[in-house]
């Protein structure tokens, strides 16, 4: 069964919950994003960091909004000044990454590493001085990389003799990848880091801020009010939405959506 949400679904939440489009999707552009106040304090902190450049750690568990964050950090920037590559759940080989990042560069791909990162560490040198922007790598999801890519991309920072930054790197991952970065292995790529942030969740206020800012979106029939439950709490561990409800929302059946629920 899929999960998608079908326009038969969309109709049917549509009209029975008043909405004009649909609310929480994962779907949306970064500049219309809700912003909580650890989201900004890391915004400010990234461009902070970028007059600075080097190296940086976005940190969190899943869900927790790092990738939006960034992707709201590309829409900030001046495009004039900088040069933003994004990369996403890197889990090739390093020699797989070097040549998926020759690709990005349009740098005639090799099947030698060794090839491959000088080409690359010539190209990131110089790319600012042809462009006059400086270039970011941002490498979102970080938990997959192996410990070998991560020796490289230490190795690729140090340009003439470690006494310049030609680039930026923007590492994100859980406190997992976090963790892995203060192992022996990786202490030297640790201490490279200039500015390392833990995004955490929202507090109570803010989930409710949360809540209103996408019922308001979506122009639903709530108005200014904020539902505080559907159902008592009950005890027991937390359920994860259903895969197959859209949007997590509750199934829109008349006869059944005023029944509570109590799963002991």
């Amino acid at each position: 069964m899929s999960d998608e949400v079908t326009p038969e679904d969309k109709a049917r939440l549509q009209s029975y919950f008043g909405f004009s489009r649909i609310p929480f999707t994962k779907y949306m552009w970064a500049k219309n994003m809700f912003l909580s106040s650890t989201q900004q304090e890391l915004l400010r902190g990234l461009k902070l960091f970028l007059e600075y450049k080097g190296i940086s750690l976005v940190s969190g568990p899943p869900g927790v909004g790092k990738s939006i964050t960034l992707r709201r950090l590309k829409e900030d920037l001046d495009e004039r000044a900088f040069s933003l590559f994004y990369f996403f759940n890197v889990r090739s080989t390093p020699l797989g990454f070097f040549r998926s990042l020759a690709r990005t560069f349009s740098i005639q791909p090799s099947f030698q590493k060794a090839d491959l990162f000088d080409a690359i560490n010539i190209e990131l040198g110089r790319y600012e001085e042809k462009t006059n922007q400086h270039p970011i790598l941002i490498l979102d999801d970080c938990d997959g990389l192996s410990d070998d890519l991560l020796e490289d991309l230490r190795l690729l920072t140090n340009y003439a003799f470690d006494c310049e930054e030609r680039f930026s790197l923007i590492l994100s991952g859980t406190p997992s990848f976090t963790a892995r970065l203060r192992q022996p292995r990786n202490r030297t790529l640790q201490q490279r880091i200039r500015f390392s942030f833990p995004l955490k969740g929202l507090t109570i206020e803010e989930a409710k801020a949360y809540v209103q800012f996408h019922l308001q979106r979506a122009e639903g029939p709530f108005g200014s009010v904020l539902p505080r439950h559907h159902y008592p709490p009950v005890p027991g561990l937390p359920r994860l939405p259903s895969g197959h409800q859209p949007t997590g929302l509750p199934c829109p059946d008349p006869g059944h959506h005023q029944k509570e629920r109590s799963d002991r």
